[in-house]
């Protein structure tokens, strides 16, 4: 059931192409998911994130600030946004963090390549209908 103001979970398929073992290009598909919620939006931005701690106290007052001591997962981190966006594919198997880290690099480059162009792809559409697009005339 859609409402104005939550995202409906529309999905999209991708066709792409990926080599095969053999280095021969078959053919795939990918489910993606066409926008984020804000709670998952947030969360795959964060997915990494671990601990953030404040270093010990300043013994001189007039001394520049230590900058925080941040501690990230950098494999959660990297995953997340795909893990956060595929819904399904034609691979065989179902989608789960263990799977996508099994992939061939070859594999998983096409698929992160494909995720990040239909990202950047939803944000025009996004613009579009907000009417983002372009510079707005300015009526004095």
């Amino acid at each position: 059931m859609s409402n104005e103001w939550c995202v409906d979970p529309d999905t999209k398929v991708l066709s792409l192409e990926a080599p095969g073992k053999d280095g021969v290009l078959k053919a795939i598909s990918i489910t993606v998911k066409k926008f984020l919620t804000i709670g998952e939006s947030h969360s795959s931005a964060t997915a990494g994130w671990r601990a953030m701690s404040s270093p010990g106290g300043q013994k001189d007052p007039g001394a520049e600030a230590a900058a925080p001591d941040i501690k990230i997962d950098w494999e959660a981190q990297l995953f997340s946004r795909n893990l956060t966006y595929l819904v399904d594919w034609s691979l065989g198997m179902k989608v789960t963090p263990a799977t996508l880290k099994s992939l061939r690099p070859e594999v998983y480059a096409v698929i992160d390549k494909a995720v990040t162009a239909h990202i950047e792809e939803m944000e025009q559409e996004k613009k579009a209908l907000s009417g983002e697009l372009g510079p707005r005339a300015i009526s004095a």
